[in-house]
C-alpha cells in the first residue's frame, strides 16, 4: 500500500475533531469485526494447532481488508481523481478514532467526579479489556487516558 499523502491524513484529522467516529452498520472497522468472526468460525474447523488457525484467520482477514482497499482505490483512480481521494479521506477518516475517544474519556471523567461510578465503569468498559468492577476512582481515571 502506497503511504498516505499528507493532505488526505489532515482532512481525515479534521473530520474526526469535527464529527467523531461515524456510527452506521457498514462502517469499515464494523465490516473488519464480521469478517474476523466468519473467519473465526471458518478457520477453528480446520485441522490446524489453534495458532496455525489464528495465524491464517489473521492473515485472511488482513489480505481480504487490503485486497478490497486496492481495488476499491483503483476503481475510484478510473473514475476521477477526486474520487480517489474522497475514498482516500473515508477510509482514513473511519480508521481513525481519536475525536471518538476523547469524547469519550472526557464523558467517564466528569461521570467520576459526579461520583456515578458504576456508569464510570460500565463506559471504561468500552474502551479497555480488562475488569472494570474493581477499579477505584484513580484506576478508572488512570485506565481512561491509556
Amino acid at each position: 500500500m502506497a503511504p498516505i499523502h499528507p493532505l488526505v491524513l489532515t482532512v481525515a484529522i479534521l473530520l474526526d475533531i469535527l464529527f467523531g467516529d461515524p456510527h452506521y452498520p457498514f462502517h469499515p472497522v464494523k465490516l473488519m469485526g464480521h469478517l474476523t468472526t466468519l473467519g473465526e468460525k471458518v478457520c477453528r474447523r480446520l485441522p490446524l494447532p489453534h495458532r496455525g488457525q489464528g495465524l491464517l484467520m489473521v492473515l485472511g482477514v488482513l489480505a481480504t481488508v487490503e485486497i478490497t482497499t486496492m481495488a476499491a482505490l483503483s476503481l475510484a483512480s478510473k473514475i476521477h481523481l477526486w474520487l480517489r481521494w474522497a475514498v482516500e479521506i473515508y477510509l482514513a477518516y473511519t480508521a481513525l478514532a481519536g475525536g471518538a475517544l476523547w469524547r469519550e474519556v472526557e464523558g467517564i471523567t466528569r461521570l467520576v467526579k459526579e461520583e456515578r461510578m458504576a456508569e464510570a465503569k460500565k463506559r471504561l468498559s468500552w474502551l479497555v479489556s480488562r475488569d472494570t468492577e474493581p477499579m477505584g476512582e484513580e484506576e478508572i481515571l488512570i485506565a481512561a487516558t491509556e
